[in-house]
Order: C-alpha cells, then structure tokens, then sequence
C-alpha cells in the first residue's frame, strides 16, 4: 500500500502546481495567492536529497529537523503567509506529524482521497439521464460563468486561473447542461502522470440530486477510457459527507486520509483540498 500512496501523492503534488515552489531538503514550499491549503503548504512526501548523510543520532536527527523547520517558518513568513504542512501516510520524516504538534502546529483541513478505473466509474454511473455533458480542453464562457456563480472561481478568480494556466493542455473542463441547454454543472479534470485528478465538482442549487454530477463522472470516465489512463482520482473533506456518498455511488474507493499542521488559524480560512 505504501508505494502506491507514495506514487498518489506525488500524482496530487503535480496535479496542482503552486505559483511559486522552493525545495528543502527533499520537501517542496509552496505558495500561491488564497484559495487552497495544497496551494499553500509544505509537501512533505519526499525523503531528504539523494546523497545526503544521514544525521548520527536521534539528537542531531532532531536539531536538524528543527532547523528545517525554522527555515520552512522563515520562508512562509517572507511571503505573509502561516507556515502549513500536508501530512499524510508517506509523510518524511515519520515523527513529523508529532513534532509540529509539539511546536504549536494545530490539526486542520482533514480530507481523503479516493481512487477509481474508468471501468468502474462507467459501470457504476449506468443510469438514465436528461443532461447533455462535453469534455473539453478549452474553458468555455459558459464554464469560466458556473464557476464563477458557484464554484473557487468566483472566491479567488486570479489564483484559480493562475492554477489553470500553469495546467495548460493538462486540463479537461466537463460541463452539463440540462434539457433546457442551461449550465448547470461542471468539473475539472487534470493529467497528472498516467492519472486523471478530478477538481472543482459544482453543481448549482436548482439542479442538485437530479443526476448531473453522475452524468459528469460517466463522461469523465468515458474520456479518461479514451486516453488509456490508469486510474482516477479525487480529493473531498472528510466532513463532506453529501460529496463522499456521491462519489462513493459512482464508483469511487476511499483509499486514505491526509490533514495539515499549521501555525496560526488564518491558514483554516483556504479550501483543504
């Protein structure tokens, strides 16, 4: 299970580029104006450079990761931000989690991810609907307008089309449409190594529990089947349970959890995922 996590985690970390990014010591700073904690914290799942002596004891394991961390705080500081952590399964080193709690780091945004094929999604989506979706490499006008009316993309409009520059032809933008031809929900697909990322699922008010979302899972798979892609994924808050029973019935598996440390509460006021 650990190489596989290891692998997802750094599918998530690709699948989301920060507008600006340091590495330390085999972790990666990230930082980008509001919007998400991924966008804003510290990547913690790579183990220390390659060639790299290890430190001699427990003690100098310990002072040099306190003095990583001081760099890390400094950093976050320059930019006017907290400094948060990701933390999760494959986090390095193991004690992370404990150390930053004992420095005052406090526990927030916990979410999941969750994987699925295209086969299983296509399979479990089966079922009738009146929704014409498209998957697109383009962001349509009526795309960029339901985020806008709905989604992040109308809270943090410049960082969020930030990430989607930095995404480039990586991106595939699924829109459905109800009898009526009207928008009324969409989604975000990514390239992120040989999977696909799922991002930014809305569904307006007026058209919820009709079958749209489901009818963008079918579409999405049925493209992803298209492009040969191993698997799927999505990432939701654990206290999302609308979300979680969606994408459980449509085909998706909760495959582990993940949550961050940070220093001060501003940093629960951005999107966990």
């Amino acid at each position: 299970m650990q190489p596989l996590i290891r692998e997802l985690e750094e599918c998530v970390v690709d699948g989301w580029p920060a507008a600006e990014t340091v590495e330390l010591d085999g972790w990666l700073l990230r930082a980008t104006s509001g919007f998400t904690h991924r966008g804003n914290s510290v990547a913690t799942v790579a183990p220390a450079l390659a060639g790299r002596q290890p430190a001699s004891s427990d003690v100098d394991q310990q002072v040099a990761l306190a003095l990583r961390l001081a760099r890390v705080e400094a950093w976050y500081a320059g930019h006017g931000l907290p400094p948060m952590f990701q933390i999760g399964p494959a986090s390095l080193p193991t004690e992370l989690d404990q150390t930053l709690a004992a420095r005052g780091y406090q526990r927030t945004g916990e979410a999941l991810l969750a994987v699925a094929t295209a086969e299983e999604l296509i399979e479990a989506t089966q079922h009738k609907h009146g929704f014409e979706v498209s998957v697109s490499s383009s962001a349509s006008p009526a795309w960029l307008e339901l985020g806008t009316q709905a989604g992040r993309l109308g809270t943090y409009p410049a960082a969020y089309q930030g990430v989607l520059r930095r995404l480039g032809s990586r991106c595939r933008f699924v829109l459905a449409r109800d009898a009526k031809g009207t928008p009324v929900a969409s989604c975000l697909i990514v390239s992120a190594e040989d999977r696909l990322a799922v991002h930014s699922m809305v569904t307006l008010p007026s058209a919820r529990r009709r079958g749209a979302a489901r009818a963008m899972v079918q579409a999405l798979a049925r493209a992803a089947r298209g492009e040969a892609t191993r698997e799927l994924f999505l990432l939701v808050e654990t206290d999302n349970e609308p979300a979680r029973a969606l994408y459980t019935k449509s085909g998706f598996r909760e495959l582990y959890t993940y949550h961050y440390r940070v220093l001060a509460s501003a940093g629960d006021a951005h999107a966990a995922v």
